[in-house]
């Protein structure tokens, strides 16, 4: 595939199978361990982990430490809830971070949308994008400063 990892080609997804998914890509970083966590308990790991392409706001343990005392712990005892809010940091197609600061809006796959504000730091749902591009074999993931609560 010569210098680029993975590429957009006639509206495809292109990736490099040698790079690791959306899934193994959170699950081998500690600061990530919050959000596995809710990926394991929401059964999300297997959509995360094969399919795609997606792009992915992925809060940090940070992100879930800021959240009010005891809101990670009512949601892991409430499966529905706990999926409704992590398929809220998910669009289906991969978006690089240029592509998502063109845009005004994406749709999530729980059929929301969520602003894209790209005046200063690229913020989406009023969350900073702290880290964006991390390519994965099925997508994009761009760390995002707090939990998109929908």
């Amino acid at each position: 595939m010569g210098f680029f990892d993975i590429f957009k080609k006639k509206g495809s997804w292109v990736a490099d199978p040698n790079l690791k998914t959306i899934a193994e890509t959170v699950a081998a970083d500690d600061d990530y361990k919050t959000l596995v966590v809710a990926l394991k308990e929401a059964g999300l790991v297997d959509l995360l982990g094969k399919k795609g392409p997606f792009t992915v706001f992925v809060p940090n343990n940070s992100a879930f430490i800021d959240l009010p005392d005891g809101t990670v712990e009512a949601l892991l005892k409430d499966k529905a809830k706990l999926k409704a809010v992590l398929t809220h940091h998910v669009v289906e197609g991969a978006l690089s971070y240029d592509e998502l600061a063109a845009k005004t809006s994406v749709a999530t796959t729980d059929q929301k949308e969520l602003a894209v504000d790209a005046k200063g730091l690229l913020k989406v749902a009023g969350a900073t994008i702290i880290r964006g591009n991390i390519k994965c074999r099925n997508g994009y993931i761009h760390v995002v400063s707090k939990v998109l609560v929908p």
